[in-house]
């Protein structure tokens, strides 16, 4: 009897480690699902405001800067946004986007942009500049049916950027939630800290991240993410 008594308390003193373990878990599903579905807002519901995030690279992110991202993706979807307003949002996070690239890319947007500026704007988009006597050549072709052609096919190409930017992010993220595996969680009372494994689309190289959590008001939240390569 002493024994069976035993087994049982043991038993319920298991079940909310049990029942926490598979909420952590539960949370880092959600995640990877989100995350595949480019669902950022989703995302960002499982994190704490304290969080920060420390990449394969090195590269930071705290929530602020996550909650960029989420606009941006909002933008990303939305119609009516322009490519350059949603590379002026996302420029605090990415040093790549100069406001001489923004500049440019308002110009390429300009309805009544001329051919020849069109062709200074995309220079600048690549950190180039026209040479004086090449940019006289195209603007004796800006009223030319040439230039006209020219310019279609300048604002097609840059009207898909948008779509071309979540093409590839959402590749990027399909490949590496697939590739998503929960190697353990450990559970202390309202923290937790659970390991996982994928593999980083571009290098193709097995990355680790460990995720500590955070349990609040009943719900359990990620307050770091490390991620390295092994």
């Amino acid at each position: 009897m002493k024994k069976l008594l035993v087994l049982c308390l043991t038993v319920l003193l298991a079940c909310p480690l049990f029942a926490n373990e598979a909420a952590v878990r539960k949370v880092l599903f959600e995640i990877n699902e989100a995350t595949a579905n480019l669902q950022l807002r989703k995302m960002l519901t499982h994190y704490d405001r304290n969080f920060t995030e420390i990449s394969s690279k090195g590269e930071k992110i705290d929530y602020a800067q996550a909650e960029i991202m989420v606009k941006a993706m909002d933008m990303i979807d939305d119609p009516n946004a322009k490519f350059s307003d949603i590379c002026e949002v996302i420029a605090p996070i990415f040093k790549k986007i100069t406001p001489q690239m923004i500049k440019a890319l308002k110009m390429i947007e300009n309805p009544d942009a001329k051919f020849s500026e069109l062709m200074a704007a995309s220079a600048m988009v690549s950190g180039n500049v026209i040479a004086p006597e090449e940019l006289a050549k195209y603007q004796a072709m800006d009223d030319t049916p040439q230039g006209k052609e020219f310019v279609k096919k300048i604002r097609a190409q840059f009207g898909n950027m948008r779509a071309v930017m979540k093409a590839e992010m959402l590749a990027k993220a399909k490949a590496e939630t697939a590739s998503f595996k929960i190697v353990s969680v450990k559970v202390d009372g309202n923290n937790a800290v659970a390991v996982y494994t994928n593999v980083d689309a571009e290098t193709k190289r097995n990355k680790q991240s460990t995720v500590n959590l955070v349990k609040k008001d009943g719900k359990w939240l990620i307050i770091k993410v490390v991620t390295k390569y092994i």
